[in-house]
């Protein structure tokens, strides 16, 4: 009787190494990234404006949105002997939509490798931050609270809003004419097109749960956002 007992200590253990930062376990907002040892690139400098996120559940599952393509996988837990933390994803996957703007296809590009490549992940992770270094120059950074861009804080002119949203989008224009907006899956099927010269609000209710793609075009161009439905 002995063994077992002792078998599941161990396995208790080792659930409580995994525990041992329960602020892992939430949705993060990417908010600079850094490769091939070049200069970090701040997300807010990004244009179209664009909001990465990566979600991490208590089962270590995780997904996670990019420009225009979501992604999702599972990370393994590794405490080696000298106290440091890594997560090494597996199981990798991600929607292969082409996006619009080249800018935003060469930001997945070097995003995704980090969980694509299959490579421990150095951790770091407080109440407000979460960093993953798969290499000296190679570095993600979150913070718990979204990004606005640049261009949102001087200039915004379209405003949608909540986000997730379980029934009805609201849209707010401030004066600027919204010539029709259309809603994309993550797969680039359009579920949805409204071309009403005034658009207050989108009744979302009867998409499934998931993300997805809102192109709201204006006399001032084309704006692409993503939005949650739950």
């Amino acid at each position: 009787m002995r063994r077992p007992l002792l078998l599941f200590l161990a396995f208790l253990f080792s659930l409580q190494s995994v525990a041992q930062n329960p602020e892992l376990f939430k949705t993060w907002y990417l908010y600079e990234i850094e490769f091939d040892l070049g200069d970090p690139l701040s997300i807010s400098n990004i244009t179209p404006s664009i909001s990465p996120i990566l979600s991490i559940n208590t089962s270590l599952d995780f997904t996670g949105f990019g420009a225009c393509n979501d992604f999702s996988g599972n990370f393994t837990y590794e405490l080696d002997s000298n106290g440091y933390e890594f997560l090494t994803a597996g199981n990798y996957s991600n929607t292969t939509l082409k996006c619009i703007n080249q800018e935003h296809i060469n930001f997945e590009v070097n995003y995704f490798l980090y969980f694509s490549s299959g490579l421990p992940l150095f951790l770091q992770v407080g109440q407000t931050f979460l960093s993953l270094e798969v290499a000296p120059g190679f570095l993600l950074k979150f913070q718990d609270t979204p990004i606005l861009s640049i261009s949102e804080n001087t200039k915004q002119p379209v405003y949608f809003y909540p986000n997730p949203v379980s029934n009805t989008l609201f849209i707010s224009s401030e004066n600027t004419l919204i010539e029709n907006i259309t809603v994309y899956s993550v797969l680039g099927e359009k579920v949805m097109e409204l071309t009403a010269k005034e658009i207050n609000s989108i009744d979302v209710s009867s998409l499934s749960e998931g993300l997805y793609l809102l192109e709201i075009n204006t006399p001032e161009g084309r704006n692409i956002q993503k939005f949650i439905k739950k």
